[in-house]
């Protein structure tokens, strides 16, 4: 079944996007233009444009159910509810028809909804209904009550925040009016349900706690569970209450409570929901134990899921970015920081990052209670701490690379076997670049004749000295030298376009270090054709580090790096895009220029592991449908990854490399054959320890 979700970014819509992404429906989410974020990974397919009348002409090809959840629902006035609610409904459902769609349109209206409404919002979905109702296609109209839980954005949640800094409880009309809950998550599970009821016939259905409440008594369940004790009511008639809202409202001074809220209590009406919940089979707990839950829970944000308190150990370098990105991404909270470090707090602090910070990783676990965790410390420290971190039960993101040695990557291996099913992924960011789906997509579908072969760079300015000597450059604390610690990320990125290699050779250099490599070159054999990897982490004018990939085909050539992918066939430009093409997959990038939509793009595949546990998500490069970005680097991979990278080291030779050139990459031969002949690097035989 393929469904088209309208309001797909709002409150209830992400959390009905969720649900459905746990079934095997394609989910088609329309979004504004102007949003920055989308409902990923929970929509299949995504379509932009505004309703009423800026729809995208292929907006219901192949859609088979409509779900219409998109209205205004605050501040607007009744032109703007009309347009969107009432208008909108009208074109989707001439589409609806025009399309011959075979499921059923379902309509989430509300409870304020009926004829005698006073509020835009009731009136608008009342008369939205009439149109569902006489379109002469099945349908299913929804009437949820008050809808709490979830991102906690709509009413309930202004009306808690409103309890929560007042001295007093404010009841409007003695706080009379009946209030009957429904957590969004049931709602979403009633929405999925009605997709399979019987098309023979039509549907209304009322949802909310049966029984319901007062308004005042909701007030009192929220009062006490945050202070403890009651607070003194006062009670105010509404309508002096309208004509202040619309005062501020006049000097554009907003108020947690619209014009249209008020009107709602004033009319509102209990709804009988009991038989329509038992159509639906569905049961709801007792109506104090929802709000509860409501308020008590961390659920807020993303795709009508909680929350995740992410954990940061490690207030280095690295960290910094982690922080950054964390603290900007929607649905994950950086809840704590541990780091021995005193200079840490008042650095992260001077960058707005305001969070917890601790030294000790228990007593950080053990109050924080983090949903996941990401180690960015040195890798010496890797193994423990992760071990900690995963025997907690907690799901870990390890920063690259995983470990120094074979040996230390086999007791990983272990480690992963034995808690399978918790999420544990490495920091090969890179090899989740949003652009790497576009050059997966043009390696697939063969249009540009067969692969004559590759080159790759991975150039740095970073050790550019002999003194002072740093990590880096000693064995005992990086395990290697720019090809583990630098161009992982490239050989990464190479074993998930076109796998491992048949066979690799290479040879390795050093201008600064005295342990370890500073540059790196290795021959990587395939069936057919042979890629060339270049790594150097201490070449002058390369402050900004660069990753480059070209690939020459048979009729063309492809260019990708760290921020953009250019295509050319027959010479001619045929597609050129940075990263900003792929903002809407990427949410925020802290680093546009450089590798900011990859850590974006690590962090959204972690928080959707988490979401779903999903703990043997492995991507496959054979696979033509496993595009790079949707999947994370698991620790297997990376291990993989790591192998490889150690099976380059042991295939290092004083011999010149075979290197088959053609026309294509001449220039690209010629640069790399002056650095290799620059005088100041030394050849370098490896003589690598196991302990």
């Amino acid at each position: 079944m393929r469904v088209l979700i309208t309001g797909s970014s709002g409150f209830i819509g992400r959390s009905v996007c969720g649900q459905l992404s746990q079934t095997d429906i394609i989910i088609r989410a329309l979004l504004r233009p102007c949003r920055r974020y989308d409902v990923y990974p929970y929509a299949d397919e995504i379509v932009y444009g505004e309703l009423p009348y800026s729809l995208p002409s292929n907006i219901m090809d192949d859609i088979d159910t409509v779900i219409h959840l998109a209205c205004p629902t605050k501040g607007q006035n009744e032109a703007e509810a009309n347009s969107t609610t009432v208008e909108g409904t009208s074109v989707l459902l001439d589409l609806f028809k025009a399309h011959k769609c075979k499921g059923s349109f379902i309509f989430v209206s509300s409870q304020s909804s009926k004829k005698s409404a006073t509020s835009a919002y009731g009136k608008t979905k009342y008369l939205a209904e009439d149109l569902v109702r006489n379109a002469g296609i099945p349908y299913v109209i929804l009437r949820p009550g008050l809808v709490i839980g979830g991102n906690n954005t709509g009413l309930f949640i202004r009306i808690v925040n409103i309890v929560k800094k007042l001295p007093f409880l404010p009841l409007p009309n003695h706080g009379d009016a009946i209030v009957q809950p429904i957590d969004v998550n049931t709602l979403s599970l009633a929405v999925e349900r009605c997709l399979s009821l019987p098309k023979q016939r039509n549907y209304e259905l009322n949802l909310g706690d049966p029984d319901g409440i007062t308004f005042g008594e909701m007030m009192r369940i929220v009062s006490l569970y945050f202070s403890g004790k009651e607070k003194m009511e006062i009670s105010f008639p509404i309508t002096p209450i309208k004509y202040f809202v619309k005062c501020l409202n006049a000097l554009h001074i907003s108020f947690p409570i619209s014009i249209d809220n008020l009107k709602g209590f004033e009319n509102v009406e209990k709804m009988q929901t009991y038989d329509s919940l038992k159509t639906l089979g569905i049961s709801l707990p007792p109506v104090e134990t929802v709000i509860k839950d409501s308020i008590s829970s961390r659920f807020v944000t993303v795709d009508g899921l909680k929350t995740l308190n992410i954990l940061l150990i490690g207030a280095g370098k690295i960290g910094i970015v982690h922080a950054l990105d964390l603290k900007m991404r929607e649905g994950i909270n950086l809840c704590g920081i541990v780091d021995r470090n005193k200079n840490a707090r008042s650095m992260y602090k001077s960058m707005g990052i305001e969070t917890v910070y601790e030294k000790d990783i228990d007593v950080a676990i053990k109050r924080l209670h983090p949903d996941g965790i990401i180690i960015a410390t040195p890798v010496t420290t890797h193994f423990e701490i992760a071990k900690k971190c995963i025997e907690a039960g907690i799901p870990v993101l390890l920063e690259k690379p995983v470990a120094l040695t074979l040996p230390f990557l086999q007791e990983f291996a272990a480690l992963a076997r034995r808690y399978g099913n918790i999420p544990f992924h490495a920091g090969y960011m890179a090899a989740q670049y949003p652009h790497l789906d576009t050059l997966k997509n043009i390696l697939a579908d063969g249009t540009m004749g067969k692969i004559l072969g590759f080159r790759a760079l991975a150039l740095q300015s970073h050790i550019m000295s002999s003194k002072p000597v740093s990590w880096e450059m000693m064995m005992k604390t990086s395990g290697g030298g720019v090809l583990l610690n630098y161009a992982g990320h490239l050989i990464a990125i190479i074993r998930r376009l076109f796998d491992n290699p048949n066979g690799v050779i290479s040879r390795a250099w050093t201008r600064y270090s005295t342990e370890v490599e500073d540059a790196a070159e290795v021959v990587m054999q395939y069936d057919g054709f042979q890629g060339r990897v270049f790594a150097s982490w201490s070449i002058e004018g390369y402050e900004a580090p660069i990753q480059k990939l070209i690939i020459d085909f048979e009729y063309g050539k492809v260019l990708f790096d760290n921020s953009c992918l250019v295509q050319y066939r027959d010479n001619k430009l045929v597609e050129s895009l940075s990263v900003a093409d792929y903002e809407r997959s990427v949410h925020f990038n802290v680093a546009s220029d450089y590798t900011g939509a990859g850590f974006s793009r690590e962090h959204m595949n972690f928080a959707r592991s988490i979401y779903n546990r999903e703990s043997n998500v492995e991507y496959d490069a054979k696979n033509k449908q496993h595009m790079p970005s949707r999947f994370p680097v698991s620790l297997q991979e990376a291990i993989s990854c790591e192998e490889t990278i150690h099976h380059i080291y042991a295939s290092m030779s004083d011999d010149e490399l075979p290197v088959n050139r053609y026309s294509a990459a001449d220039d690209l031969d010629d640069q790399i054959d002056d650095i290799i002949n620059d005088k100041q690097l030394n050849w370098m035989t490896y003589h690598r320890s196991v302990k």
